[in-house]
């Protein structure tokens, strides 16, 4: 899918998913803010959701660095971040 407004030669998103292993309903997942306020969720498992995510975002920046390199024959910095506000559901 193209993006409609694109922002890098590189831009993913790495969106958190509900497993039926999860305590974490869809509603707790919707942002930072819901997820870090839900009343079905400790902190501490807040917490572990949130270093998984960072777990999987450098992993995919680790590909994008070899694309990269695949592509270009080098390298350049990669931000690694939160969307402000939910850009998708």
């Amino acid at each position: 899918m193209l993006d409609k407004f694109p922002k890098a030669k590189f831009h993913f998103l790495v969106l958190p998913r509900v497993h039926d292993k999860s305590p974490a309903t869809l509603a707790d997942l919707y942002s930072l803010k819901t997820l870090l306020k839900s009343t079905g969720l400790d902190k501490e498992m807040a917490k572990e959701i949130i270093l998984g995510l960072k777990e999987d975002a450098v992993q995919v920046k680790t590909e994008i660095e070899k694309e990269m390199d695949r592509m270009y024959g080098f390298t350049w910095p990669t931000w690694i971040g939160f969307h402000a506000v939910p850009s998708m559901q």
